[in-house]
């Protein structure tokens, strides 16, 4: 049996995805050890394989001129205590009834001139783990544009991941008219308490909590739909709005209104038109913020979501602008920016969508052709 040396490197959350100095087993069968990083785990699977070039790890790789469905079947026997389940002419899903249930065997294997390689099958574990502030990183890897570069150079192999880090990048997903709602029960189907605010359709927001105790999510995810049939996403970290500079964007938004600032509130936005705030100002008696929440940060672009809750009271009489007169309990999302160092509202929206159509990163999505996000 010839030694080789391999190097795998799958940039999704960088260091904990590493591996090197591996063997390649010539061997009709064999058994995979596949690692779960989160919980220290390693599942063996049994496969029928021509050769296993990577057989230890979080992402392994074997030959097999089997097709997918010829491959599910003759993983299903060998392998009864997991389900499997075919995705499409390139994957197979299988389950487990661990904790991290996901594992995906793909052929979307290409190599360094982008052709197919058909006889190369990446298993991935679906449960990697990152170490950026000690989050834990699950990774819908099946419901991903994704792709895999195999190469062979002298005896050595590499394999490298088109899918990079998701906090930095933008993801592309799959076109599936469930897309939101799978993303949202992979993660509950992980083991996460979830909440979301959005759709299908639409995409939105999904915040992944360790459980509902928590007093903050792990992380939260942004999912973009294009209105065309294309999806993406990007993750950000779950933290409090009020340890954000652009949290004092609600203060000053509070405080200016209250003491009838003219020039503090306009100053409370990057564009703003006098004469319509000089009549919002005039109309409002009090305003109390009753809640605010980060709903999404581009820390890259220094952009922020807040979901604020506030309750204004009106003048007698009279009309605060659309919010109308009396008492009232209003909700919307803002959009906040750092501009020279300090916070401004860019726009405010009672839509979660029309709020993150005016992101930068949304901008960039839409703007882009899905082959331009993938490769």
């Amino acid at each position: 049996m010839k030694r080789l040396f391999a190097i795998i490197i799958i940039l999704v959350i960088t260091i904990q995805l590493s591996a090197c100095g591996l063997t390649a087993n010539e061997k009709q069968s064999g058994n995979l050890k596949l690692k779960n990083y989160i919980d220290e785990s390693t599942t063996e699977i049994k496969i029928d394989a021509d050769k296993a070039y990577f057989s230890n790890g979080s992402t392994l790789a074997f030959q097999s001129k089997l097709s997918v469905d010829d491959m599910r079947n003759s993983l299903a026997e060998s392998n009864p205590d997991f389900t499997f389940n075919v995705i499409d002419d390139k994957q197979i899903l299988m389950m487990s009834k661990a904790n991290y249930p996901y594992t995906l065997f793909s052929k979307n294997v290409i190599d360094g001139n982008n052709n197919s390689i058909d006889d190369i099958y990446v298993v991935i574990n679906e449960s990697v783990a990152g170490n950026r502030n000690n989050d834990k990183i699950c990774l819908p890897y099946h419901l991903t544009k994704n792709a895999f570069v195999f190469s062979e150079n002298d005896g050595q192999y590499s394999l490298n991941g088109n899918i990079h880090d998701p906090y930095y990048n933008i993801v592309e997903l799959q076109s599936s008219p469930t897309i939101f709602t799978d993303i949202a029960a992979f993660y509950q189907d992980c083991g996460y308490d979830i909440e979301y605010e959005g759709g299908n359709t639409t995409g939105g927001s999904i915040s992944v909590f360790e459980s509902h105790q928590s007093p903050r999510p792990l992380y939260r995810i942004l999912v973009m739909s294009d209105g065309n049939n294309r999806f993406a996403m990007q993750f950000c970290e779950g933290t409090d709005i009020y340890e954000l500079k652009a949290g004092e964007a609600i203060g000053n938004y509070v405080e200016s209104l209250n003491k009838k600032d003219l020039d503090a509130f306009i100053g409370c936005y990057e564009n703003v038109e006098s004469e319509s705030v000089n009549s919002f100002i005039e109309s409002v008696k009090s305003c109390k913020e009753t809640s605010s929440e980060l709903f999404w940060r581009d820390q890259s672009r220094e952009e922020t979501v807040i979901k604020v809750h506030r309750t204004l009271i009106s003048e007698d009489g009279k009309q605060m602008g659309s919010y109308g007169t009396g008492e009232v309990d209003c909700t919307d999302y803002w959009l906040v920016k750092l501009i020279g160092g300090e916070p401004k509202i860019i726009c405010q929206y009672g839509y979660f969508g029309d709020t993150v159509s005016e992101l930068g990163v949304y901008k960039e999505f839409k703007n882009h052709e899905k082959d331009d996000l993938v490769n």
